[in-house]
């Protein structure tokens, strides 16, 4: 199991650190914070929402909301 940093999985996704950290407290994406300091990510976490499918839904939301992050009001089912 391969483990990122919020800037690793950050880059891994092509998005800013500040998006990944705010899609983690909101629940977009699940990650392992085991000193209750650092937040990692399973590579298998990224890789589900880095899919095609997951990748078009966010870009349709953002797009539909006029907006570059998801903020903690969004809901998968709008």
């Amino acid at each position: 199991m391969k483990l990122y940093t919020s800037k690793e999985a950050a880059e891994y996704l092509k998005i800013s650190i500040h998006t990944m950290r705010k899609w983690y407290r909101i629940g977009l994406i699940k990650g392992i914070k085991p000193n209750n300091k650092n937040i990692y990510f399973e590579q298998k976490e990224l890789d589900a929402i880095a899919s095609k499918e997951n990748r078009n839904w966010l870009s349709k939301l953002l797009n539909a909301k006029n907006r570059t992050h998801i903020n903690a009001k969004t809901e998968r089912n709008n």
